[in-house]
């Protein structure tokens, strides 16, 4: 039968006392900062006793309360200050648990304003794998049981990432706590760990708890989208689990669904339901729907093809061929059904709608993807040993890369693309820049050559990248605007007037996107505003692999003594070797998972620069401005 917990006031010396191992003060700054405790037991003696209890180990006791206080007076021994033998003052805790003697840690420590963040979640860290409960831990704290929650959900973050937050390396000052909280914005610490070490690989001032929680999908866009669609009562009956951000301001907006999987098919279950309620409505049960309406300029769905039925008896008429529907969801979650004519040759017939002509000269026809210079496609081929096929894919997916950089800066507070939008059509308009000159193309021209936005040969390698779905979504998000869909032209440019300035910032970034034209970096397609762009919106070649991966298919572009150059900067010599003799169709695999860190071909010195590798015609060159002084604001945002 355990022993009755009792508490005496007795005396000892320096040398029978260590500091508890249950003590929850680790802050090194703090716990070795003793001059001024020195001088006041020199000259007052020692005016608190020591809480101390038995150790296991022996006959010594642990000081779970007063750790300065010990360091002190062993301080004053040490020096000869104090004799060996000074009677220290001392409470002792006999028959108490670990879990009751950290309780009392934290609560004399919590009590004295410079106890870290990190020693609180420490020690409910040691209590909750010794079994005690979060109720129980508020209420032998005195502490609201939503506080405490907010700190046990910090104390029980991956291994790694508390020792990162106990280190003070998460971030600086603050930050380091906001950071660690952005983490603890979920329980699961497989994906705490996933995050963080994606996160390594990103400059310290990238790490910020926002793009936390944006990668753990926290507050997902369009899982929130998908929760409304299906209702929270409805998707929480089906058995699935949402878990709520405990450091958002407003925890019931922010949050992760958990069962990401039932949610998508609850929504697939809702929105079969509207198709089939679509096809009765319409008398066309074989209307055909379609993920997303035709596509025009930029992704963005090509209005010319809107398909505006007539209604008989209220109902819309539908052709039974030629027309598809398509289901939007918007922010709120209300599905709406729209109409489109599935190709301009379904809308035009045989008689298919003109062909824009557009004039092209100089260096702009030099840039044109179906005019290429051919002094500038030889150096590209001689010097990368691309085909003009390749160099297409390239020019299109540094344009995606570009487009993504402005919409990321957006999201962050930045307006580089509403300033570049402004820029390149007045100086496309006024001073009669050409395209090649600006690195952007008016909004009207645009829209004529829509249909040439994107080579054909570009979509699928396009596509597989991160930037096109950063790119799109912010197309989609913008697309779904009132401003954009409103019928009234008045009133929807009022609800622009209106929008809120995140809205707007997205929106010039949107602008600046459509109005892109298409580069590399090489003579004949560099565009200098593209670097200059990418500088202010953070395109380091390290964001760029945040936003495009290496694949094979895109490797397999490359003639194999190029893929070989690129290994041999990471390769080991014994893997290259062998790569050399492989068949010219294996070695872009083989290359791909080297360049994504797979495999055990890249040794350790070199997987910094695997990590970082982007191809040099999608690289943005590093211009220097120190002759020129951009604004502040830019300035801070290149920083």
């Amino acid at each position: 039968m355990p022993n009755t917990p009792t508490i005496t006031s007795e005396t000892m010396t320096i040398d029978q006392i260590e500091i508890s191992p249950l003590n929850v003060r680790r802050h090194r700054a703090v716990i070795e900062r003793t001059e001024a405790m020195e001088l006041s037991i020199l000259g007052r003696g020692l005016i608190q006793p020591l809480n101390v209890h038995p150790m296991l180990a022996g006959k010594k006791f642990g000081a779970f309360a007063g750790g300065r206080r010990t360091r002190a007076i062993r301080a004053l021994v040490k020096r000869g200050e104090l004799p060996v033998d000074w009677p220290v003052r001392v409470e002792v805790y006999r028959g108490y648990s670990d879990i009751a003697i950290i309780e009392l840690s934290l609560n004399e420590n919590m009590q004295r304003a410079d106890l870290e963040l990190y020693e609180i979640c420490a020690g409910i860290r040691a209590l909750d794998a010794r079994g005690e409960t979060v109720d129980a831990i508020a209420a032998a704290l005195g502490q609201e049981l939503a506080l405490v929650r907010r700190w046990h959900r910090v104390g029980l973050l991956a291994e790694p990432i508390f020792e990162a937050f106990s280190q003070g390396l998460l971030g600086l000052g603050k930050t380091n706590s906001d950071v660690a909280q952005a983490y603890g914005a979920t329980s699961d610490q497989a994906l705490q760990l996933a995050v963080f070490q994606q996160m390594k690989g990103l400059p310290e001032w990238q790490r910020t708890p926002d793009k936390i929680r944006a990668a753990m999908k926290i507050g997902d866009h369009q899982a929130s989208k998908l929760l409304r669609l299906v209702g929270a009562d409805g998707y929480r009956a089906a058995g699935g689990r949402f878990e709520l951000d405990l450091f958002a301001g407003d925890a019931e907006e922010r949050g992760r669904v958990v069962d990401e999987g039932l949610l998508k098919q609850l929504a697939e279950d809702r929105l079969a339901a509207i198709r089939d309620e679509t096809r009765a409505s319409t008398w066309n049960r074989d209307l055909r729907f379609v993920v997303a309406p035709p596509a025009g300029m930029g992704g963005a769905p090509d209005y010319t093809l809107e398909y505006r039925p007539k209604l008989l008896e209220g109902r819309p008429v539908i052709p039974e061929t030629g027309v598809v529907a398509s289901i939007d969801v918007s922010t709120p979650g209300e599905p709406k059904v729209t109409y489109w004519w599935e190709s301009r040759k379904a809308k035009f017939g045989d008689k298919t709608e003109p062909k824009p002509k557009v004039n092209l000269s100089g260096a702009q026809a030099a840039r044109d993807p179906y005019t290429y210079a051919a002094p500038a496609k030889a150096q590209a081929k001689e010097e990368h040993g691309v085909t003009s096929d390749a160099l297409e894919c390239m020019m299109s997916i540094r344009r995606e890369l570009l487009r993504a950089l402005v919409v990321e800066d957006a999201h962050r507070g930045g307006e580089v693309g509403r300033h570049y939008a402004t820029w390149a059509m007045l100086r496309v308009a006024l001073a009669q820049d050409s395209s090649a000159e600006v690195g952007a193309r008016g909004i009207a021209q645009g829209a004529m050559i829509g249909a040439f936005d994107l080579a054909e040969k570009a979509k699928d390698q396009v596509g597989q990248h991160v930037a096109h779905d950063v790119w799109l979504g912010a197309v989609r998000d913008i697309s779904a605007e009132s401003f954009i869909t409103g019928k009234d032209r008045a009133a929807a440019f009022v609800d622009y007037l209106n929008a809120s300035e995140s809205t707007k910032r997205l929106a010039g970034a949107v602008v600046a996107g459509l109005a892109l034209e298409r580069s590399a970096n090489v003579p004949g397609y560099q565009m200098s505003p593209h670097d200059a762009l990418a500088l202010f919106a953070r395109g380091t070649d390290e964001q760029l692999r945040k936003l495009w991966s290496p694949t094979g298919e895109f490797l397999g572009m490359l003639p194999k003594p190029q893929q070989l150059a690129i290994a041999e900067t990471i390769v080991d010599a014994g893997h290259l070797s062998k790569w050399e003799k492989v068949k010219a169709a294996e070695l872009p695999a083989l290359l791909a998972q080297a360049l994504a860190g797979g495999g055990n071909a890249v040794p350790p010195r070199h997987r910094a620069a695997a990590a970082a590798w982007v191809h040099p015609l999608l690289h943005f060159e590093q211009l220097d401005f120190s002759r020129i002084e951009p604004s502040a604001e830019l300035a801070e945002a290149a920083e």
